[in-house]
């Protein structure tokens, strides 16, 4: 799970149920201080969408998915709802990677 501090608090409930459905290893990792961080220190700030912060949050979360699905040697990560839709993030979560050690 990977929320932002805007994240409606039933996305991360809903994800638990799926968790303990399924029994799949889980880890919560907020990227609220990285987005957060990002945009204040480049003066970006959007008030109609703060959350979006001109894509540092989509950005932040295909990196912290890479980045961990590295860490335990995952294949790759994907969205096949937005990519359904034709919205992805090039190189974010439309990205994979083999990676073997």
């Amino acid at each position: 799970m990977i929320p932002y501090r805007t994240s409606n608090p039933k996305s991360v409930a809903d994800a638990k149920l799926v968790i303990q459905a399924t029994g799949i290893r889980s880890e919560l990792v907020d990227i609220s201080k990285m987005v957060d961080g990002y945009c204040e220190d480049n003066k970006i700030a959007d008030p109609l969408r703060p959350w979006q912060c001109h894509g540092a949050y989509a950005d932040e979360l295909c990196s912290t998915i890479f980045l961990h699905g590295k860490k335990r040697s995952f294949i790759g990560t994907s969205n096949k709802t937005e990519i359904l839709v034709g919205y992805g993030t090039q190189h974010g979560d439309l990205a994979s990677a083999i990676i073997h050690w």
